[in-house]
């Protein structure tokens, strides 16, 4: 709502001093925090950053805005409800993640965002606003021509007593065990399907084994086209239109995560699933070659310190909120080179597990998604 008018301006208006100002601005944000993301040119730094105060401080919550937003949301909601991937992946996070219901971190389905989309209230919204925005516990990152001193005096000039009503308190994440579970959703009116598989590992990202996990799972599905999953899956047997891995770690709780997926035709699933668990089973046992570990540092790092990679983006996002690929170069992507060639060597990474035991089960047709979690081994798991 924050875009749809302050008390200065109407939604319209304020498109049109951004189109002025030459400023790509976004808002966005939920239960546990929001972002402002900006870019524009030097001579126009100034004056996007009074807009963008303006849109933080001053909201004018419209009703007929709300309405229409609201109508926007829930037929996206309704088109994305009986879709193969969000079905797979609210199966997998609500396993993964069993937060109650009244816990901000709770991991919706389509379903209940659309009682909740229907059911919330105008006064609720400027409430929320009211209790929790302020800068209070905000953090800024600026990159570009600019000057630092006046940049941080126009910082203190514009958010200058924006002080929350109700305190910051970060929410910790508790590594839990999670039982392995094999669930397949019937999605009989759709053509693909898709594979999801999670798995809860207890590792924050100063652990000495997160570098190596971070190159890990570049060459198991991160790096795409190059990684294991993609070359076995996509392009030797052609089972899926994509396939990928991922790996993510909090700075301050030892509780992360490791996840893959595919998109298949769904009389590939017996195939796709027997594939997936004898990529995983060979990288358990034999782990990567020299040679693969070699060029996967130098595709990881170039596309961590690509130009076209946002360095605010790794400057901005506060720890207790998200962290960088490695916290040991949370503040200097540059140095990233030296953590890794020195330190990430998959081969002695933690335990994982094998595929045939806990990772992935297959069963069903699997039309719309596997979720899974697992019972780690001693050491590492999640």
């Amino acid at each position: 709502m924050l875009l749809r008018g302050t008390r200065k301006r109407t939604r319209e208006q304020i498109q049109d001093e951004l189109d002025r100002l030459k400023t790509q601005l976004r808002v966005f944000g939920g239960a546990t925090g929001a972002t402002v993301t900006l870019e524009t040119t030097r001579d126009q730094f100034a004056d996007s950053m009074r807009l963008a105060a303006e849109i933080l401080r001053e909201p004018s919550f419209p009703a007929a805005e709300m309405e229409q937003l609201r109508q926007e949301r829930l037929a996206g909601l309704e088109d994305s409800k009986n879709e193969p991937q969000q079905k797979a992946f609210t199966t997998l996070a609500k396993h993964l993640n069993p937060w109650p219901k009244s816990d901000p971190r709770y991991p919706s389905s389509p379903e209940e965002d659309i009682e909740s989309t229907t059911a919330v209230s105008l006064a609720e919204a400027k409430q929320f606003w009211d209790d929790f925005y302020g800068a209070g516990a905000a953090e800024i990152a600026v990159v570009g021509d600019v000057d630092p001193a006046a940049t941080r005096k126009l910082v203190e000039e514009l958010f200058a007593g924006f002080k929350n009503r109700k305190g910051f308190t970060r929410l910790v994440d508790t590594y839990q065990d999670r039982p392995v579970l094999r669930q397949s959703v019937e999605t009989p009116d759709k053509e693909s399907a898709v594979f999801a598989a999670g798995l809860r590992i207890p590792m924050r990202d100063d652990s000495a084994d997160y570098p190596a996990m971070v190159l890990g799972n570049f060459m198991t599905g991160g790096g795409f086209l190059n990684s294991r999953l993609a070359v076995r899956i996509r392009q030797k047997e052609g089972l899926s239109y994509g396939v990928r891995s991922s790996f993510n770690a909090s700075a301050f709780d030892s509780d992360a995560q490791f996840g893959s997926f595919a998109i298949y035709a769904p009389q590939n699933s017996e195939r796709l699933v027997a594939a997936y668990q004898e990529e995983i089973a060979k990288i358990v046992e034999k782990g990567f070659t020299d040679e693969e570990i070699a060029e996967a540092k130098k595709g990881w790092l170039q596309g961590a310190t690509s130009p076209g990679r946002p360095i605010a983006s790794w400057l901005g996002p506060s720890p207790a909120v998200s962290s960088s690929p490695l916290v040991h170069v949370r503040r200097d992507p540059r140095r990233t080179d030296r953590v890794v060639d020195q330190r990430a060597d998959p081969r002695g990474g933690p335990e994982v597990p094998r595929p045939g035991e806990d990772l992935v089960r297959p069963g069903g047709r699997l039309r719309e998604g596997e979720g899974v979690g697992r019972r780690p081994p001693a050491g590492g798991g999640k």
